[in-house]
């Protein structure tokens, strides 16, 4: 994983870059192939009024396969999986895309914080 986060001018920056690049079979398996997944999130992140206020936007990518070792195979049309059953999908990958977008505000009061998350 790699995570950029610039200074500045010796001032906090707010926003971040994470990248990383995963093992497409799980922490749990040996390697079978060559192929990765990769993700990628970029976040701005920063607080206002003293700190009373936090504000985070942020937007994410997942590219990546899933390795198909049987006849049925999934893949999304549209918003939703749809579903394929043939012997010639033995050995394929079925492609896995996703895209992300996030925000978060929280105001701290004197009686505890309250937090707003909306992810699309």
């Amino acid at each position: 994983m790699v995570v950029v986060k610039p200074e500045l001018q010796r001032n906090y920056s707010p926003l971040s870059l994470t990248l990383t690049m995963i093992n497409g079979s799980g922490s749990n398996h040996t390697e079978y192939d060559n192929r990765k997944n990769f993700t990628a999130r970029l976040l701005y992140d920063d607080t206002y009024f003293r700190g009373k206020f936090r504000l985070l936007v942020g937007g994410s990518t997942y590219q990546g396969g899933m390795y198909q070792g049987g006849k049925d195979l999934y893949f999304m049309e549209g918003n939703r999986f749809t579903h394929s059953e043939d012997l010639a999908n033995i050995g394929q990958y079925g492609d896995r895309t996703y895209y992300c977008g996030e925000v978060t505000m929280q105001l701290k009061t004197l009686i505890g914080t309250t937090a707003l998350n909306a992810e699309f």
